[in-house]
C-alpha cells in the first residue's frame, strides 16, 4: 500500500471530504472539494453527494442543494449497491430532512426510473419505507408543489399532536424533538387545546424551557382553547405557576410577545380580571403598564379602590371577592355547606330513584314512555313503563346505588369516620344477602355483575382489593363499570377539607370491587369535586361557583390515577363534555362504562335547573339511575336545598330513615344537625 493511503484505504485528502460531508459546515465542505472534487469517489465506492445523503445531518438539503448546482450528477451511482441519491435519501433520513430534500433534487430533472443492483428504483423504495406521499411524487400522481404543501400540513399535524401529548405528560425532551421536526406548535387536539394551553393547566414542565421554542416557532400567543382562554389568561389561573414565583417573569413574557390582555374566557374575564379576581397586584400592576393607552371603547373599565390598609384593584361596581377560611377538622361546617352537604346526599337518591324510570331503556324508548310528561316527571310516572324490572321497586324508592353510598355511610359512622375498606366489604356482602331488614328487603337488588363475581368468592374479605384485581386480570383487564362511581358521593363529602384523603379514600373504596384504574379516576374526579364545593374553593367575586375551575382540579386529582396520555385525554373528553348526546348514554353494550356515568355528572354540573338537568338525563334512557345519581349528587352539591325539587325530595319512600342515617353521620362526625338549613 502506498506510504501515503492510510489503513481504510484512502488518502488525508479523501478523508477530510469525507468527515466534511458527514459532519463538517458548508464552508468546509467548499473548501475541501474546491471546484472539480464534487463528482469523484471519496470513500466505499461512493461521491460527496451519497455521504451526506447518508450523514442524517440536519442541512441534507442545503448541501445536496450546493453540491448538485456544483456540478454533481444528479444520477451518480455509488459503485457497491448502485443506489442514486433519490434511494438514500429516504433510507437514511427521517421524513421531515427527506421529504423537502427529495423535493429539491427533483428540481434537477433526476431518473426517478433508475434501478439499483437489487433492481429496487426511488419509488420501490418509498413504497417499503412507507413514504407513500414522497411516491406519489416520484411516479408523476402529485405535483411537486401539492406534495409540499400536502407535507407541510401532514407533519406540522403529526408533530403537532406529539408535541401536545408531550406537554401534557411532562416529556420535555420530546416536545422539544417535535418542535425541531417541525410541529405545528397551533395544532389543537380534539379537546379544544394546544401545548401553549397545556404548558399552564397542567404545569408538567417548565414554562420558561419550552415557551421560547414555540415563540421561535411562530406559536400563536392568542390562540385560544375550549374556555376561552389564551396562554396569559392561564397563565394567571395557574396556582403553580404562582407558588413557583415564576409568575411575573412569564407574564412579562407573553405580553411581550403579543399576548392580548383583553381575550375574555366563558366566563367573561380576561387578564386584568383574573389577577385582579386573585388579587395578584404585582401582575395587575404589570398587565396596567402593558395595557396603557390601549383600552378600546367596548373594554370593561377597571379602578383602584383604597382602604386604609393596603390598596385593592376591582372591577368597577363588583362586590368584593368573599373570603374563605381554610376548613378544619370536625369543625362545625357554615350553613351553606351543611346545605350542600344534604343537597349531595339527597340529590343522589333522587336522581337514583327518578333515573330508575328509564334504565335500562334505549334513548328512543325513553322519550316514548315519558316525552309526553317530561316537564312534570314525577315517581308515579314509572307507571307509564309497567316492565319487570321497574316493578321490583316501588314508588319512590332507590336502587343498589344509593343503597351503597349509605353501606359506605354506616361503615364510617362504625369505624369512627376511618375508611375501612374491610369493614365496608363486610356490609357489602352481608347486603348483597338481606338488603335493609328494617325497610323490607329481602337481598340487595340491582347488583352489578363485576360487584358480584369479586364478592362471590369465599376468599373475598380476606383481601378485597386482591379479589378485585384478580377479577379484573381475569377479565382482560378491559372491564370498567360504573358501580364504583355511583356510590362515592359520600366520600367527597367525608374530610371534604383535605383533597388529597378524598383523593385516596375514593381509590380505596373503588377498589373493593372495581379495580380498573378508570374506575378508580371517576370516583376521583367525582369525590374531589364535590369536596372542593364544599370547601368554598373556586368563586368568583359574586360567590358563583367556577365549574371550569373545579373540573380542572377534580380532573388534576383523577389523572393521576392513569398512565399514558391517551387515558388521560380520553378522561378529560368525559369531563369536559358540554353535549349529552355526545356521551352516548344508550350506547349498545357499553352503557354501563363508568365513564358514562362520571361523563353524566360533570355535564349536570355545568347545568343550572336541577330538574331540567335531570330530567334530560333520564330522557337519554342507559344506565339512567347510576348516570342521573352521579349528576343529582354533584349538581345539587353546587346548587343547594333549594334547587331539589320539592316533590322529589319529599316523596322519597324512605327519607326519614335516610335523614336519620344522616344524623347518625353528623353525630359521629360532631356536626349539628338541622332539618332546612337556609340557602344563601
Amino acid at each position: 500500500m502506498p506510504a501515503y493511503m492510510g489503513d481504510d484505504g484512502i488518502s488525508p485528502e479523501q478523508r477530510k471530504i469525507n468527515d466534511a460531508c458527514l459532519e463538517g459546515s458548508l464552508k468546509d465542505i467548499k473548501e475541501c472539494l474546491g471546484q472539480d472534487g464534487v463528482s469523484q469517489y471519496v470513500k466505499d465506492g461512493m461521491m460527496p453527494i451519497h455521504i451526506v445523503a447518508c450523514s442524517g445531518r440536519e442541512d441534507v438539503e442545503e448541501i445536496i442543494s450546493f453540491l448538485l448546482q456544483s456540478g454533481s450528477d444528479v444520477d451518480g451511482q455509488t459503485k457497491s449497491d448502485e443506489d442514486t441519491i433519490l434511494h438514500l435519501i429516504p433510507r437514511h433520513n427521517i421524513i421531515r430532512i427527506a421529504f423537502p430534500t427529495i423535493l429539491k433534487i427533483l428540481e434537477y430533472k433526476p431518473d426517478v426510473f433508475i434501478r439499483n443492483r437489487h433492481l429496487r428504483s426511488p419509488y420501490d423504495e418509498a413504497i417499503a419505507l412507507g413514504y407513500y406521499e414522497l411516491a406519489n411524487v416520484l411516479d408523476g400522481s402529485r405535483s411537486a408543489q401539492d406534495a409540499r404543501k400536502y407535507y407541510e400540513q401532514g407533519i406540522g399535524a403529526m408533530y403537532g399532536a406529539k408535541l401536545v401529548e408531550a406537554v401534557m405528560n411532562s416529556k420535555e425532551d420530546v416536545a422539544k424533538d417535535c418542535i425541531k421536526n417541525g410541529a405545528n406548535v397551533n395544532y389543537v387536539n380534539e379537546h379544544g387545546a394546544g401545548a401553549i394551553h397545556y404548558l399552564f393547566t397542567h404545569y408538567n414542565l417548565p414554562p420558561e424551557n419550552i415557551l421560547p421554542l414555540l415563540f421561535t416557532s411562530k406559536a400563536d400567543p392568542n390562540l385560544r382553547d375550549y374556555e376561552g382562554d389564551n396562554c396569559l389568561n392561564l397563565a394567571i389561573k395557574s396556582q403553580r405557576l404562582r407558588e413557583s414565583g415564576n409568575m411575573y417573569k412569564i407574564v412579562n413574557q407573553l405580553l411581550e410577545k403579543g399576548a392580548l390582555s383583553t381575550v375574555k374566557d366563558l366566563d367573561g374575564h380576561d387578564a386584568f380580571a383574573i389577577a385582579t379576581l386573585r388579587d395578584y397586584k404585582d401582575i395587575v400592576k404589570l398587565i396596567r403598564k402593558f395595557r396603557a393607552g390601549h383600552l378600546s371603547d367596548d373594554e370593561e373599565p377597571f379602578i383602584i379602590t383604597p382602604t386604609e390598609k393596603k390598596e385593592h384593584i376591582v372591577p368597577a361596581d363588583e362586590p368584593p371577592a368573599p373570603v374563605v377560611e381554610p376548613v378544619k377538622e370536625h369543625e362545625q361546617p357554615s350553613t351553606d355547606t351543611i346545605n350542600r352537604i344534604l343537597a349531595t346526599i339527597y340529590g343522589q337518591c333522587i336522581g337514583d330513584a327518578i333515573g330508575l324510570l328509564s334504565e335500562f331503556l334505549s334513548k328512543q324508548e325513553a322519550k316514548e314512555h315519558y316525552g309526553p310528561v317530561a316537564k312534570v316527571l314525577e315517581y308515579k310516572h314509572k307507571d307509564l313503563c309497567k316492565d319487570a324490572h321497574r316493578l321490583s321497586w316501588k314508588e319512590g324508592d332507590w336502587t343498589d346505588d344509593s343503597d351503597q353510598m349509605i353501606l359506605i355511610m354506616r361503615s364510617l359512622v362504625d369505624c369512627n369516620g376511618k375508611v375501612t375498606p374491610i369493614d365496608f366489604a363486610t356490609k357489602l356482602t352481608e347486603w348483597i344477602k338481606h338488603g335493609y331488614k328494617e325497610l323490607g328487603d329481602h337481598a340487595g337488588l340491582g347488583l352489578g355483575t363485576t360487584t358480584a363475581k369479586v364478592t362471590s368468592n369465599y376468599e373475598y374479605l380476606k383481601d378485597p382489593h386482591e379479589r378485585a384485581r384478580l377479577v379484573w386480570e381475569r377479565n382482560g383487564k378491559k372491564v370498567a363499570p360504573n358501580g364504583a362511581v355511583m356510590r362515592t358521593s359520600i366520600i367527597g363529602v367525608h374530610m371534604y377539607w383535605s383533597l388529597d384523603d378524598v383523593a385516596k379514600n375514593a381509590r380505596e373504596i373503588a377498589k373493593t370491587t372495581h379495580y380498573d384504574s378508570r374506575c378508580q379516576a371517576s370516583t376521583v374526579a367525582v369525590s374531589v369535586a364535590i369536596a372542593s364545593m364544599l370547601q368554598g374553593k373556586h368563586r368568583d367575586r359574586w360567590g358563583h361557583l367556577r365549574v371550569n375551575d373545579i373540573i380542572l382540579e377534580a380532573y388534576e386529582y383523577a389523572s393521576a390515577c392513569l398512565e399514558t396520555d391517551e387515558e388521560k385525554q380520553e378522561l378529560m373528553f368525559y369531563m369536559k363534555c358540554k353535549r349529552i348526546q355526545n356521551l352516548k348514554l344508550d350506547e349498545h353494550l357499553k352503557i354501563g362504562y363508568t365513564y358514562k356515568s362520571m361523563g353524566t355528572g360533570f355535564w349536570a354540573l355545568k347545568q343550572d335547573n336541577f330538574r331540567k338537568a335531570i330530567t334530560k338525563v333520564i330522557l337519554q334512557g342507559g344506565d339512567a339511575d347510576t348516570n342521573a345519581c352521579v349528576g343529582g349528587a354533584l349538581l345539587g352539591c353546587k346548587l343547594g336545598l333549594s334547587a331539589l325539587p320539592e316533590s322529589w325530595l319529599m316523596k322519597l319512600l324512605h327519607k326519614d330513615w335516610l335523614d336519620n342515617e344522616i344524623k347518625k353521620y353528623f353525630k359521629m362526625m360532631k356536626w349539628e344537625w338541622s332539618n332546612q338549613p337556609n340557602d344563601k
